[in-house]
């Protein structure tokens, strides 16, 4: 299974120095690039715990248990679950929320 995770899970395991717990229980990860943009924002905000985190993202670090996706456009969105095809943005966030049960989660 992919498992697309958001900057709260990151931040959560990385806040506590356990990130190799998320490794541990789904193997590779994918995040999106605006999750990215948001790490990159809490680093230049003082959040030291994503400091090192390059190390761990594919394509930063060739073995990278982190990969970095787009999800630009209904072929990256496919990669991660049935994609639903009168997809608004709102339908999106619900499509893609945990307690969704036809979703990628």
């Amino acid at each position: 299974m992919k498992t697309l995770t958001n900057t709260t899970v990151i931040s959560n395991f990385a806040a506590v120095n356990r990130l190799d717990l998320l490794r541990s229980l789904l193997g590779r990860l994918y995040i999106s690039t605006e999750v990215y943009e948001e790490i990159l924002n809490g680093l230049e905000e003082g959040y030291i715990f994503y400091e090192g985190i390059d190390e761990l993202i594919f394509p930063f670090a060739d073995d990278g248990w982190i990969e970095l996706v787009s999800l630009a456009g209904e072929e990256e969105l496919r990669r991660f679950g049935q994609y639903p095809n009168d997809c608004t943005e709102e339908r999106l966030l619900a499509w893609l929320s945990p307690g969704n049960e036809n979703g990628p989660f």
